[in-house]
């Protein structure tokens, strides 16, 4: 067994316990299980407590619980149909749920009693989180019973009668165009820089920056295939001169190669600097740390901030300009990548009250001019229709239907008097073309008998 874990307790409650805090020491500071320096001051036995638990879900010691060995079943049967990270997320709700249960089975949740207990552990967890948090983990759970009903060893399903929270209007905010500015220019690394550029201009999301390799740049074409959520892979163009002119001075300064990733995981070692590995992307806790540390730098957030500005505020940032621009709501949505354009509208980007004001005032700046306008009484008065025979029209040829057809009819009449009478003239010219006004088909003879001389 690994030294510094625990044997669960079988009974009820939670299962996990870490070392005692007096077993640690408290001048030492616990490394994470990614290779990154600790929070910093973040309590020793708290590092230790979470580096347990993760470990725990790493050697699937869950799956010794009676609700675990079920889990993992079905784990193995969504594998073909889950990504990596949402894999991740079904293993660590069902983690918790054996955790939270480990003397009971699953023939134990048999509603109305099993209702009862579901719902107290999802209270106990997510009840005071996000609602969108609380709603994830309620579908992992009811589709693990649904399985669970499929196989045969349930009959009745415990999540039926558990209501989904209640999703919360979410105050989501852009940065500024000076802010925008500021974060980018800021910065005293072109890597960074670049990285910065992709996440405010163009909208990538964390994980996708971790993703993008050397190779993943098309430099002719000025595009970017990017990996994107859901195992998504999509190009995006990058027009912009000055990025592409930024990034071919960088992959010449460091001699990156196709396989290296443009965010890479870099490590501080005392007395020798700033150490670069570029064949590891940078996990997602160095990614979280490094934007903090690039908004410290352009006086965004104080130093030791790793809070309040999310990263993710930069893909709204991208979104909301290129609407602020061009009032172009599909051109948005292409730019982020979305499925459906109602995420677009109703999440990503917003039409603000300013603009909306100054769009109604538009509107009704036009409307003033039309009533202003001045009107003379008798341009506006509607014309009387002219009351001319339209009878003598007609037969002259001047308007209405009647004399369209008649000029029709003429022009048709002399166009074929002009075609017989060219026919006349030319059956009449190869006639009379020889001498003596005959025929050219008469004989010499013939002609010589019946001249006039």
């Amino acid at each position: 067994m690994r030294a510094g874990h625990t044997e669960p307790q079988h009974g009820a409650g939670r299962t996990i316990v870490p070392r005692p805090p007096e077993a640690v020491t408290p001048t030492r500071t616990t490394a994470t299980s990614h290779g990154d320096a600790p929070t910093p001051g973040a309590s020793p036995a708290l590092a230790e407590a979470a580096r347990l638990l993760r470990e725990a879900v790493r050697d699937k010691s869950y799956q010794l619980t009676p609700i675990g060995a079920d889990a993992a079943g079905y784990l193995r049967a969504k594998r073909k149909r889950l990504t990596d990270s949402s894999y991740r997320d079904y293993e660590c709700c069902l983690d918790k749920l054996a955790r939270h249960f480990l003397d009971l089975r699953i023939e134990d949740f048999e509603p109305p009693a099993g209702t009862e207990r579901i719902e107290e552990f999802l209270d106990a967890l997510w009840g005071n989180g996000a609602p969108r948090t609380y709603n994830k983990n309620l579908s992992i759970i009811k589709d693990f019973f649904r399985f669970q009903i499929m196989r045969g060893r349930l009959h009745g399903d415990p999540t039926l009668l558990i209501e989904r929270a209640r999703s919360r209007q979410v105050y989501r905010t852009t940065f500024s165009a000076d802010q925008r500015r500021a974060i980018i220019t800021e910065q005293p690394d072109l890597r960074d820089r670049l990285c910065l550029r992709l996440l405010l201009d163009y909208g990538l999301r964390k994980g996708a920056l971790q993703a993008v390799q050397f190779k993943h740049f098309d430099h002719q074409r000025r595009r970017l295939t990017i990996f994107t959520k859901g195992q998504k892979v999509r190009e995006l163009p990058l027009p912009h001169r000055g990025f592409w002119h930024d990034l071919e001075h960088h992959i010449l300064d460091i001699e990156a190669q196709p396989s290296h990733y443009l965010l890479c995981t870099q490590r501080t070692i005392p007395r020798v600097g700033v150490r670069r590995y570029p064949a590891k992307p940078m996990s997602g806790h160095a990614a979280h740390d490094w934007w903090y540390r690039c908004l410290a730098t352009a006086g965004i957030v104080a130093p030791g901030t790793t809070s309040g500005e999310r990263m993710h505020k930069s893909r709204h940032t991208a979104g909301q300009r290129v609407l602020d621009a061009t009032g172009n709501l599909k051109a948005v949505q292409k730019l982020l990548g979305h499925a459906s354009i109602q995420t677009t509208g109703d999440i990503y980007a917003d039409w603000d009250i300013d603009q909306l004001a100054a769009t109604m005032a538009d509107v009704l700046a036009a409307d003033d001019e039309d009533e202003t306008r001045p009107t003379h009484p008798i341009r506006n008065r509607s014309p009387r229709p002219r009351r001319k025979n339209q009878r003598l029209q007609r037969k002259r040829g001047t308007s209405g239907d009647g004399g369209n057809r008649t000029r029709v009819r003429n022009r048709v009449w002399m166009a074929s008097t002009s075609v017989a009478g060219a026919l006349i003239s030319s059956l009449a010219r190869l006639a009379g073309g020889v001498a003596g006004d005959q025929p050219p088909w008469v004989s010499p003879a013939r002609r010589r008998r019946t001249s006039p001389g």
